[in-house]
């Protein structure tokens, strides 16, 4: 699940630069409407009412804890409450779930109801991704890529590409559409890897069968740097792959 972040924090910026700092609102936008949706999705499970979860969640259920955690964050059926927030995502956290632990990472990057701290961001983030949570996997991978770092008390982490690459590469594998899509940035640029457009032209491919509209746009870079016998050649062995997988499983 994803909170609504600090502008410092970039979701993956694929339409002109991976640097632009203004893309990111637009997609941490996208990113809290996500959040919105589950939080409606979790309130049929609880019936939406605010003493309801607070109930199931003062008893120990770790989805209304997590839930109880969104409702303060965002206002929603109570006063908006950071410290509230951050109580509870920590009360599911420790039970395990892995998004809770991940929207605490979100929490320090932003300072909200805490002081703005990378370490701990960074702590909660390798914690939800050990769990398997691709979101939190994506997020170390962007705060790597991007350098988050604070050099006044050395707070954070240097850009380091090949840490990023690593991370992608581990949320991709859980078919995060915006790993995909990063990773064939990473081609495209040759940040961290060789250049090689062949190899960002399919994990672009990837990102927008898992539904990633940034990279639908960035795709047109792409293809200017690839010839029509290129791309074919591409294709056709993409086809082989697949035949040779479907073969193997009948």
């Amino acid at each position: 699940m994803y909170l609504n972040v600090s502008t410092k924090f970039h979701y993956f910026s694929a339409l002109k630069k991976l640097e632009s700092r203004s893309e990111m609102r637009r997609l941490i936008t996208i990113f809290l409407i996500q959040t919105i949706i589950v939080s409606f999705c979790a309130g049929f499970v609880f019936g939406g009412e605010f003493e309801t979860v607070l109930e199931k969640a003062e008893k120990g259920n770790s989805t209304a804890q997590n839930y109880l955690g969104l409702m303060y964050a965002k206002g929603q059926g109570t006063s908006q409450n950071y410290s509230q927030a951050i109580h509870w995502f920590k009360k599911a956290a420790e039970q395990g779930q892995p998004s809770a632990h991940n929207s605490i990472g979100l929490f320090y990057y932003k300072g909200k109801g805490v002081s703005i701290d990378y370490n701990q961001a960074i702590h909660w983030f390798t914690k939800a991704s050990e769990l398997g949570y691709a979101g939190a996997q994506y997020n170390l991978g962007m705060m790597y890529y991007l350098g988050c770092h604070d050099p006044f008390d050395d707070n954070g982490v240097t850009q380091d590409y090949k840490h990023a690459y690593l991370w992608f590469k581990k949320a991709a594998k859980l078919k995060h559409a915006g790993a995909h899509n990063n990773l064939g940035v990473m081609y495209y640029k040759g940040h961290g890897v060789e250049q090689d457009f062949k190899t960002s032209y399919i994990l672009n491919k990837k990102a927008i069968a898992l539904g990633s509209q940034n990279a639908i746009r960035f795709r047109k870079k792409i293809l200017k740097k690839l010839t029509s016998e290129q791309i074919t050649e591409i294709e056709e062995e993409a086809e082989k792959q697949k035949e040779k997988l479907d073969s193997s499983e009948e």
